[in-house]
C-alpha cells in the first residue's frame, strides 16, 4: 500500500481534492442525487452487470498474467485502475458504437500517440502540492466555464468561451515547459525502467482487452437480434429459422453482426416478411 500512496504525484492529490468538492456540493442538491441513483439503477441492470463481471474478471487474469512474468507490480496500480476508468470503462459503455474492427485500430493508434508520453512527462515532473492546488483549480474552473457557454450556445458568452480556451491553454503550456525544463536538466527520471514500464502499461493492458471487448460486442449485437425476434415473432418455427438464417449471414463478423443489429431493433421492429431481403443486402 505505501508503494501505491507513494506514487500518487502532487498533480493527482490536486485533481482529486477539488473534483471530491465539486461532487461532494452537486451531492447536496436532491435532484442530483435522484439522477445518480436512476444512472446507477441502469448502470447494474441484469444484462450490464453480466458484462462488467466479465471485464473486470478479464482484466484481474491479465493483471495476474503480467503479474506472473514479473512486469506488473503493485507501484502499478494507480496507472492500472486509471486505464480501467479512464479507457475499458469508457470503451464498455460506447460498446453499441461499434461497428467494425477500425473502431480498435484507432485505439490503438491513440495509445501509442505522441499524446501517451507527452502525458506521461507532464506527470512525471509535477510543481509543489500548494502550486498544484491552485492551478488544478484555475483549470478545472475555466474548463467548466468553457463548457457551460459552449451548452448554452448564446452569441454572447463566445468571448467567455475565448478567454476560458486561452486560460487552460496557457496552464496546460506552464505545465509542458516545466516538464521540459526538467527533462531536460533530470533526464534519467524518465528512462529509469520503472518510468517505462507505466509508459507501456496501458497499451500492454489495451492489446490483451481488445479480445474481450470484440466478444462482449459481438454477444450485445446477437442478443440486441434475438431479443427483438422473441419479442416481435409469434410463430417459434420462423423464428428459429430467422436466428439461423442472422448467424449464417454474420458469423463472426463485426461489422455485419452491427449492421443487422441496426436494421432489427426492438424501438422500430420490421415486418417478419422483410428480414430476409433486409439480410440478403448485409
Amino acid at each position: 500500500m505505501k508503494v501505491v500512496i507513494d506514487s500518487i504525484s502532487n498533480r493527482e492529490i490536486a485533481f482529486a481534492f477539488w473534483v471530491g468538492v465539486a461532487l461532494l456540493a452537486t451531492l447536496l442538491s436532491r435532484d442530483v442525487r435522484n439522477s445518480i441513483a436512476r444512472l446507477l439503477t441502469s448502470i447494474f441492470a441484469k444484462y450490464v452487470r453480466s458484462n462488467l463481471a466479465i471485464l473486470i474478471v478479464y482484466t484481474l487474469i491479465i493483471v495476474w498474467f503480467l503479474h506472473s512474468k514479473n512486469y506488473w507490480d503493485f507501484s502499478l496500480l494507480k496507472i492500472t485502475l486509471f486505464w480501467f476508468f479512464a479507457l475499458a470503462l469508457s470503451v464498455f459503455f460506447k460498446m453499441t458504437e461499434i461497428s467494425n474492427m477500425r473502431f480498435f485500430i484507432k485505439l490503438l493508434r491513440n495509445q501509442v500517440s505522441l499524446t501517451i508520453v507527452i502525458a506521461f512527462v507532464v506527470e512525471t515532473y509535477t510543481f509543489s502540492l500548494p502550486i498544484e492546488l491552485a492551478l488544478t483549480l484555475f483549470l478545472l474552473f475555466f474548463l467548466a466555464m468553457a463548457a457551460t457557454a459552449k451548452v448554452s450556445q448564446k452569441a454572447e458568452y463566445q468571448s467567455v468561451i475565448k478567454l476560458s480556451n486561452f486560460i487552460v491553454q496557457s496552464i496546460i503550456y506552464v505545465f509542458i515547459l516545466h516538464a521540459v525544463y526538467m527533462l531536460i536538466t533530470d533526464p534519467a527520471q524518465v528512462f529509469r525502467s520503472e518510468s517505462m514500464k507505466e509508459i507501456l502499461l496501458p497499451l500492454a493492458l489495451t492489446i490483451f482487452i481488445i479480445p474481450v471487448f470484440y466478444v462482449l460486442t459481438m454477444r450485445l449485437n446477437y442478443s440486441s437480434i434475438f431479443y427483438t425476434f422473441n419479442h416481435t415473432i409469434d410463430d417459434s418455427q420462423k423464428k428459429k429459422e430467422l436466428k439461423q438464417k442472422v448467424i449464417s449471414v454474420a458469423g463472426l463478423s463485426l461489422s455485419k453482426s452491427y449492421q443487422i443489429r441496426k436494421k432489427i431493433n426492438w424501438f422500430s421492429p420490421p415486418n417478419v416478411e422483410d428480414i430476409p431481403g433486409m439480410l440478403v443486402e448485409v
